[in-house]
Parts: C-alpha cells; structure tokens; sequence
C-alpha cells in the first residue's frame, strides 16, 4: 500500500497523503492540502475536495485488485479524509479546515463523499 500511495502524483495544492490505517480488510487515508497563511496558499473547495479524494480512493481500490483482493467480496473499508491547516486561533491553538471523506461502500461497490 506504501508504494501505491508514494506512486499517487501530488497535485500543486496538497501537501501529502498519509496512510493512518492499514490493515488487511481496512485503509485510512489522509490528504493534507497546503496550509493556509502562507504564501500563494491555496483556496479549495469542497468540490475540488471531493474530486481529489474520490481520484486518491480509486487508486487505492486498483492497487487493492492488483495485488488480488476482491473489494465488495473482501468486505474492505476504506476511507480518505481531506483537511487543510488554517493557521492559528485566537488562542494560538492550530486550526485545522476539515472538508470531509470519501469513503468506499463495499455493499453497493462505490465510492461515496460524506462531508
């Protein structure tokens, strides 16, 4: 999963993708879009959110067939959460901007966005 995930091209406004969890019939990703506050950040969407984490999910679930793995039959969850760092609160706590995740149903074999 490692490879398949390090091989997924960043695009200019995200700043990586971690795997949170791996195990056999469970994936969590997250996408960290660049922070805000600095300069030429970047403005994102919910749109562009859902786009970017349902494109991240399928090449998940292809690396998943390719090494074997039936997705509905296997009962595999998947997950791809999307947020993006919005500089400081007013108590200098870090404020984080959640758009959601696009998660895999393996009972109807789709991706869906939940916000």
């Amino acid at each position: 999963m490692t490879q398949a995930v390090a091989a997924i091209k960043l695009k200019p406004n995200w700043q990586r993708i971690e795997i949170t969890e791996e195990k056999p019939a469970s994936y969590r990703l997250q996408l960290y879009y660049k922070p805000l506050g600095q300069r030429d950040s970047p403005i994102v969407s919910r749109a562009e959110a859902t786009a970017d984490t349902k494109e991240i999910a399928g090449a998940v679930l292809d690396e998943l067939k390719k090494e074997g793995k039936n997705p509905p039959k296997d009962r595999i969850n998947l997950s791809v959460w999307a947020q993006q760092d919005a500089g400081k609160g007013m108590t200098g706590k870090p404020l984080t901007r959640p758009f959601g995740r696009t998660v895999y149903s393996y009972k109807s074999d789709r991706l869906e966005y939940r916000p």
